[in-house]
């Protein structure tokens, strides 16, 4: 045995102990439509943001668009295994930050990607970028190498246009945040006469 031998060794021995279970993979098979949505990835440090993007949807700075929250992860143009494949390859090592909870986001295909974008009004933060809990799949967590599916996920999701208030609550839960409105505003229809919400 050369000396060269043992570290290659080594190398495939911890690839094989970082790889994800297939388990996980079958999970995700079961779960995703592929054929009808493109997956985002949005990675966070904790899983209590993980959790609670499920129950809240992502918020953010009011001029983020999806490009700056998330990551494209498949494309219509690999099979379902191939798409899965890069998911899982994509979780292990998040390139921001590491991120060990991967939330993912299922955008039907025909929607443009920012139109999933909305505009909320916070009483406490002002002004955010939002995308809602409705186009949340659910959340890998790496280190478990677990799949936490969201159930208010909808499959057939559409965009909201014009500006959403959020009524603020003590606790934050389901029924706080399914209390919303839609403001009508002067700009909505100006909104609604073009292909994206910016």
């Amino acid at each position: 045995m050369s000396e060269f031998s043992l570290p290659a060794q080594e190398f495939e021995q911890k690839k094989q102990e970082k790889s994800l279970k297939p388990e996980l993979s079958t999970q995700l098979e079961k779960t995703l439509s592929l054929a009808d949505h493109v997956i985002w990835g949005h990675g966070t440090l904790s899983e209590l943001s993980a959790s609670s993007i499920l129950d809240q949807g992502i918020s953010g700075n009011p001029n983020y668009d999806l490009f700056n929250i998330a990551t494209p992860l498949t494309s219509n143009e690999k099979s379902d295994a191939e798409n899965i494949d890069y998911i899982l390859q994509q979780v292990q090592d998040w390139p921001h930050k590491n991120a060990k909870y991967v939330v993912l986001l299922a955008i039907p295909y025909g929607i443009k990607p920012n139109n999933v974008v909305e505009r909320t009004l916070d009483e406490k933060k002002g002004e955010r970028s939002s995308i809602p809990m409705r186009f949340i799949v659910g959340y890998i967590d790496v280190d478990k190498q677990t799949f936490i599916k969201n159930p208010l996920f909808i499959s057939n999701a559409e965009p909201t246009r014009g500006l959403i208030q959020q009524k603020s609550s003590p606790l934050l839960d389901r029924s706080a945040i399914q209390k919303t409105q839609v403001i009508q505003t002067e700009t909505q229809s100006v909104i609604e006469g073009t292909d994206d919400i910016w």
